[in-house]
């Protein structure tokens, strides 16, 4: 038995690392009401591979709102199948 190897997925080879990420929120990236955020850090390197938005109670309750919202209007009207698409995409 043989294994193939590929690089790690999050090497830079592989994947290009932006330097900000924001709140993924109602289908958008938007930046936290506090505008708390953190540094990651290659464990390896020490180095900062980028700035993580820091979501705190009312990003929170922002994204609830807009699940509730997603759900309510679309989610919970399509099909099993088609929701299937978006979960294992």
């Amino acid at each position: 038995m043989s294994f193939e190897y590929a690089p790690a997925p999050e090497s830079r080879a592989v994947v290009d690392i932006a330097p900000h990420y924001g709140l993924f929120i109602d289908g958008e990236f938007v930046e936290p009401i506090d505008g708390a955020s953190f540094k990651t850090v290659n464990p390896a390197t020490e180095e900062v591979l980028a700035d993580i938005s820091e979501g705190g109670a009312a990003d929170v309750d922002r994204a609830v709102r807009a699940a509730r919202t997603a759900y309510k209007t679309t989610w919970s009207r399509m099909p099993g199948a088609e929701r299937a698409k978006y979960l294992y995409r």
